[in-house]
């Protein structure tokens, strides 16, 4: 059995550009893993996506649209419609969840 210990993105979030408004590019995940990567398919508590500042804790220079706590399917939540308005920013995604290890994003950098 896998028992999560962390949350990781999967591969989603490695764009490093997108336009105020408009939405990231594909479908955000994020999984309930454990350290080998493996995902925890019975996990179940809602995983939250949030943008923060760049030292993954501050509020940051935009608003999102779209996040939030997403139950997730299979040990992996999904938001298919994320975008941060107004200002011209850099930005991380920080996704928590109950007692994992949360997930802190690369720079995400928010253009006009």
């Amino acid at each position: 059995d896998v028992i999560a210990t962390e949350l990781q993105g999967k591969g989603t979030f490695s764009f490093g550009t997108v336009v105020q408004g408009v939405d990231f590019p594909g479908t955000q995940t994020v999984s309930a893993t454990d350290v080998n990567g493996r995902i925890d398919k019975n996990y179940a508590t809602n995983i939250n996506l949030t943008a923060v500042d760049t030292d993954c804790v501050s509020a940051p220079g935009c608003t999102l649209t779209g996040g939030g706590a997403v139950a997730p399917s299979g040990g992996v939540s999904s938001w298919p419609a994320l975008s941060c308005t107004p200002a011209v920013v850099t930005i991380k995604m920080r996704a928590t969840s109950g007692l994992l290890t949360a997930l802190c994003t690369a720079g995400i950098q928010i253009t006009n």
